[in-house]
């Protein structure tokens, strides 16, 4: 057993060498890394039904499966229906269906870079009503990207709380420099999702989180540090 963690430990060792010599020849910014285990990870939304004791074989999952999503909320009908609009092509649509379909905007990661989706979940189960565990009969699903490709492409940067009010997008993210060392980056954020145009709620020099906006969206309360 001894003989086998030295040996992992060794080729561990050279493995790393190897690694700090190719990260000496590239620039200087650039990090090169592995992972050990898992090469796919799948981070899934789940529902639970508050009417019971919680099961494992009582959960149900909302989103696809694919990649890495998480904080998701179901956004109100009027919202809802003004989502659906976003699309370039609404001609695959379901312009009335019973039930209606299921909403939900939440955080993803995949394609590589952080963003915010809204899925339409039709399902065809006329024995369940607006139930989410009707989504375990889902049929079809359509996906809407809610962040332009400038505030999602060529910045590393992580997108959270996503909540909607009206036609605005209200979410954390980390794409702005704050121009000071050590301090962060995560700031509130609205963004006029027909537009695209983006403006920052909270003021520099401070980190907010956790935006929730009032029921008359006129006013959005966040946690903070202070200054």
């Amino acid at each position: 057993m001894k003989v086998s963690i030295s040996l992992f430990l060794l080729l561990l060792l050279r493995f790393l060498t190897s690694l700090s010599i190719l990260a000496a020849e590239h620039d200087a910014s650039s990090i090169i890394f592995t992972t050990l285990g898992r090469s796919y990870y799948a981070f899934d939304i789940y529902s639970l039904s508050t009417l019971e004791p919680p099961k494992a074989n009582s959960e149900i999952r909302i989103t696809d499966g694919q990649s890495v999503n998480f904080n998701g909320q179901f956004p109100s009908p009027s919202s809802s229906s003004f989502l659906l609009s976003l699309l370039p092509n609404t001609t695959g649509i379901r312009v009335s269906t019973d039930p209606p379909p299921l909403h939900l905007v939440y955080v993803t990661e995949r394609n590589g870079v952080s963003n915010i989706y809204c899925d339409a979940v039709y399902y065809d189960d006329s024995r369940i009503t607006r139930r989410r565990s009707a989504l375990e009969f889902i049929t079809d699903r359509v996906q809407i990207p809610l962040l332009t490709n400038q505030l999602r492409e060529n910045r590393v940067s992580m997108k959270d709380k996503p909540s909607l009010t009206g036609e605005h997008l209200i979410y954390v993210s980390t794409h702005e420099n704050p121009g000071v060392p050590r301090a962060s980056w995560a700031a509130v954020y609205s963004t006029h999702l027909k537009s695209g145009l983006t403006r920052r709620l909270t003021p520099y020099g401070v980190a907010d989180f956790s935006p929730a906006v009032s029921p008359s969206g006129i006013w959005t309360a966040v946690a903070s540090y202070g200054s």
